[in-house]
């Protein structure tokens, strides 16, 4: 059998567990926004947003998720509507 070598491994032998990719710690230090909840709720919009993701990048986070509801991205079956997609590219 071949040997394995893993690209990343759960490295626990730290004093903060650790995602270890190609032999260095990568620290998970990252955050998350509710952006369908402020949009739909509070009425925001991607205007709007831009400044939690200004204040996300201020803070040098190695993660930052946002999730988006589906319906933003597909409105009626097999329609996609791309605006919603190229605001995070």
């Amino acid at each position: 059998m071949a040997e394995s070598n893993p690209v990343s491994c759960v490295d626990t032998s730290r004093d903060r567990v650790t995602l270890d990719v190609d032999g260095m710690p990568f620290f998970h230090d990252g955050g998350q926004t509710s952006s369908h909840r402020l949009m739909d709720r509070d009425g925001w919009t991607w205007a709007d947003l831009d400044r939690v993701f200004v204040d996300a990048a201020e803070t040098e986070p190695t993660v930052f998720g946002v999730p988006v509801r589906w319906n933003r991205i597909e409105p009626v079956h097999q329609e996609r509507e791309t605006t919603t997609a190229c605001e995070f590219s």
